[in-house]
């Protein structure tokens, strides 16, 4: 159960889940202990469900992600090959020839969970 509140805080921070999604994994996670306090490994289970349900973050935060990554990490090819997305679309948007707005949705989140992984959050 430890582990669980700084992810859901590094979610919430990361714009990830919305103030009404962290009240609700907080009322679950105050819940659960009511009613059974000596079963922790079930809540931390729970949450962890209820974590992997939630909405995908908005186009904002994929895209002031993005951009953080590109001055984080100013080798296209090296954010392409450990992001696993294709190393040309990725070098496009670095140069600025294509647009952060303009890429496919699952290049956006792909970029988006390399983010979160420099930063220690995932």
């Amino acid at each position: 159960m430890k582990s669980i509140i700084p992810n859901m805080l590094k979610q919430y921070k990361a714009g990830i889940i919305n103030d009404e999604e962290l009240g609700n994994m907080i009322k679950l996670l105050i819940q659960k202990a009511i009613i059974d306090s000596s079963d922790k490994n079930n809540i931390e289970s729970d949450l962890s469900k209820y974590i992997g349900t939630i909405s995908k973050p908005s186009k904002a935060v994929l895209s002031d992600a993005i951009h953080s990554l590109m001055e984080m990490q100013p080798n296209a090819s090296k954010v392409a090959r450990e992001a696993n997305v294709p190393r040309n679309t990725v070098i496009r948007i670095w140069s600025g020839e294509a647009s952060v707005e303009n890429i496919r949705l699952g290049t956006a989140e792909a970029l988006f969970s390399y983010y979160l992984k420099l930063k220690g959050w995932c």
